[in-house]
């Protein structure tokens, strides 16, 4: 349907596609969408290309009839129906033709001279926007000369953590700190951590310095650190009163690329965009990542994580199921208990969360 669309737009619309080997084998639809956009738009308005491994944006601009970039489109999200319909994916629309002259730049950047992006001055720092009636934010555009300028700004703020990281992020798998740091924030005492992943190849040691089963990391009675946990649905060991659900098919269905930090405290940041948060596609892949500090936009981002763990971590941990027992509810007061012990997440969860 968005390629049908885009068609309309004829020779006023300009493109730049993907065309990295993964979209272009044996049965992908990408060279036909090619293929009707070079028919309707004209073929020197549609450029395809893969930086070093890819074009990884997800972005649209529009121009007003003068030619100026007005208003954009970007997030994690693909446009596909998978993309929208399976994944788990988060989408901003910036109304300001401040904004949309950034991406501008970065678009023509691209359509003209993809192969040298990363030492033209689009790359090389991010861009902070302060508009009227937005939020205040900053903006980088990969890839970089070094995966430093963009990733380095997330790393502090992670490390800077006061109460609280929240975070949907595919892969947690590849290189650079802050993969690394999110990896790790289930063992960071004091901070309450809610994390989702579509997997993990490798487990953190759980609280008796052992590896927890792959895939996914939950608090066990008394620890005080937080949930990691993965994409999983009901299969098998399943109560009476679920149903085995659909497996979500082929490739990834948590597809985000958001960390919120301190969602409700004095200073939150959401990072989110279409990097991958990744060392090597910070310098390989043409991409573009925000830093948003707003208190609304943290607690927005704040409850789709919490939304996504919760659905998932159910999940997950029944894929270890023994039995497919009913749900019940404890008969006496014992389950209240953990909230008031300080040494319990559980504790830290309620005075999080009342504020």
């Amino acid at each position: 349907d968005i390629v049908r669309l885009l068609q309309q737009f004829g020779p006023r619309l300009r493109a730049v596609l993907d065309n990295a080997p993964l979209h272009t084998q044996a049965g992908a639809v990408e060279p036909e969408a090619k293929a009707r956009l070079i028919a309707s738009a004209g073929a020197a308005n549609i450029v395809a290309g893969h930086y070093k491994r890819f074009a990884h944006y997800k972005v649209l601009i529009k121009k007003d009839k003068d030619g100026k970039a007005v208003k954009v489109l970007t997030g994690s999200a693909n446009f596909s129906v998978r993309g929208l319909y399976v994944q788990a994916n988060n989408v901003l629309i910036f109304d300001d033709p401040g904004t949309a002259d950034l991406y501008e730049q970065a678009f023509e950047t691209a359509f003209t001279n993809m192969a040298h992006t990363a030492r033209e001055p689009i790359a090389n720092k991010w861009f902070d926007v302060a508009a009227v009636g937005l939020p205040q934010f900053s903006v980088s555009f990969a890839p970089h000369s070094s995966a430093n300028i963009s990733l380095d700004k997330v790393s502090t703020a992670l490390q800077n953590a006061q109460s609280s990281v929240l975070f949907a992020v595919m892969e947690l798998d590849g290189g650079g700190d802050v993969l690394k740091q999110l990896r790790e924030l289930t063992g960071q005492a004091g901070i309450f951590s809610y994390g989702i992943t579509q997997a993990m190849k490798s487990s953190p040691a759980g609280p008796g310095g052992t590896p927890e089963p792959v895939g996914v990391n939950v608090f066990k009675p008394g620890q005080s650190n937080g949930i990691l946990t993965s994409f999983a649905f009901l299969k098998g060991q399943v109560s009476a009163s679920f149903q085995a659900e659909w497996g979500g098919g082929m490739g990834q269905v948590i597809h985000d690329k958001f960390i919120v930090v301190d969602f409700n405290d004095h200073t939150p940041l959401v990072f989110t965009g279409s990097s991958n948060l990744a060392e090597g596609g910070e310098m390989q892949n043409g991409d573009n990542l925000l830093c948003i500090a707003d208190r609304a936009t943290a607690i927005a981002y704040g409850v789709e994580a919490i939304r996504l763990v919760d659905h998932y971590h159910f999940r997950a941990v029944m894929q270890s199921a023994t039995n497919a027992q009913p749900l019940t509810l404890q008969p006496s007061d014992a389950w209240c208990k953990p909230y008031y012990d300080p040494t319990n997440i559980k504790s830290l969860d309620r005075t999080l969360f009342s504020r």
